[in-house]
């Protein structure tokens, strides 16, 4: 190390801070691409829940129309 001139050890120095920096990046990059599959399986999840939520609801509702339907059809028969 000694042999080595002022430019050069700094050249190295400059080289290794660098390169910490890149596997920093590479690192952070393959978290946030993680956490993105695993983002988009969770909203996937509660989307499907949702629906079926959605579809029960408009059947009940459909179901409680044509109960009134019922109850007024027979009124009027009276």
């Amino acid at each position: 190390m000694k042999n080595l001139s002022i430019g050069q050890r700094l050249a190295l120095g400059f080289g290794a801070v660098l390169a910490i920096l890149l596997a920093v990046l590479a690192a952070g990059l393959h978290n946030m691409s993680t956490m993105n599959t695993l983002i988009e399986e969770g909203v996937q999840g509660n989307n499907v829940r949702l629906e079926k939520a959605n579809a029960m609801r408009d059947a009940q509702r459909r179901i409680s129309y044509n109960m009134r339907d019922l109850i007024l059809a027979t009124d009027d028969a009276k």
